[in-house]
C-alpha cells in the first residue's frame, strides 16, 4: 500500500496505490477518503493493478473518488508517453 499526496494545478490529490492480482475492496476507498480529509485534499484516486469490487465502485462513486484499474492505469501511462 502506498499513500501519496500530489499537488497539480492548485489541486491537492490523495492517491492510494494497490498492487493486487485480485479485486480491491471498499477498504482502499475508505482509506483514500480518510486521507483526503486528514491532508485536506480536494481529490482522491485509488490506483490498482487489479480490479475493483462492486462495493468499492459504489463507495467511490458516492464519494467522488476516481478508480484506476490496470486498463485505466495503462491508458494514462500511454498518454504520458505521447508527450515525450
Amino acid at each position: 500500500m502506498i499513500k501519496v499526496q500530489i499537488c497539480r494545478n492548485n489541486e491537492k490529490i490523495a492517491v492510494q496505490a494497490k498492487y493486487y492480482k485480485g479485486s480491491v475492496s471498499n477498504k482502499a476507498v475508505q482509506e483514500v477518503v480518510a486521507s483526503m480529509k486528514y491532508y485536506n485534499c480536494n481529490k482522491g484516486i485509488v490506483v490498482s493493478t487489479g480490479k475493483f469490487t462492486k462495493g468499492a465502485k459504489e463507495l467511490a462513486m458516492a464519494n467522488g473518488i476516481e478508480l484506476w484499474d490496470k486498463e485505466k492505469l495503462l491508458e494514462n501511462l500511454n498518454n504520458l508517453n505521447h508527450f515525450k
